[in-house]
């Protein structure tokens, strides 16, 4: 266990380090992350949830949802103004989705494995690049996947009220 144990410290500390250095440290928006943010970043200096076309007074009619998603997008938008445009700040708040995440898949492997299996689990997924490169960005995929592990965990705890047992 106390492998195990450290295995999964040291996978924390490798998810901190590399996730503050994308988060803070990084001086652009990758082209996803500016097509997702711009509308809430419209929404705060402009006050119209919109992509701008070259002129900011002109905004286009596309609808920003195409490629983010309704959950993303207005939880971006409901916190821009307290983040004030500083891309960094809503970077953070989908790493926050990662963290739920992770939380979730352990909680909902905690009845159908033992915890070292749950710990290498979760270990495993925060030195997973793709992992740490998607949960510093600003798009839809960590956040939506948060939210289905969030359903899977809530009828987990719904069948276990009703059956007895889990998934």
């Amino acid at each position: 266990m106390y492998r195990i144990t450290i295995i999964f410290l040291l996978a924390v500390i490798f998810f901190a380090t590399v996730s503050y250095k994308k988060i803070f440290l990084s001086t652009y928006l990758h082209y996803d992350e500016a097509a997702n943010y711009l509308p809430a970043w419209n929404y705060v200096k402009y006050e119209q949830y919109a992509f701008t076309v070259q002129n900011p007074t002109v905004f286009s009619s596309i609808s920003p949802f195409i490629t983010l998603g309704g959950y993303v997008g207005h939880s971006l938008t409901l916190i821009a103004p307290a983040i004030n445009t500083k891309w960094h700040l809503a970077r953070l708040w989908i790493w926050l989705h990662a963290a739920i995440l992770l939380a979730l898949l352990y909680l909902i492997a905690k009845p159908h494995f033992n915890a070292k299996t749950n710990l290498l689990s979760v270990s495993l997924l925060m030195l997973n690049g793709t992992f740490v490169t998607y949960s510093t960005r600003i798009t839809g995929e960590i956040p939506g996947l948060a939210g289905f592990l969030l359903g899977a965990w809530a009828y987990q705890q719904a069948k276990k009220k009703i059956v007895g047992f889990g998934i």
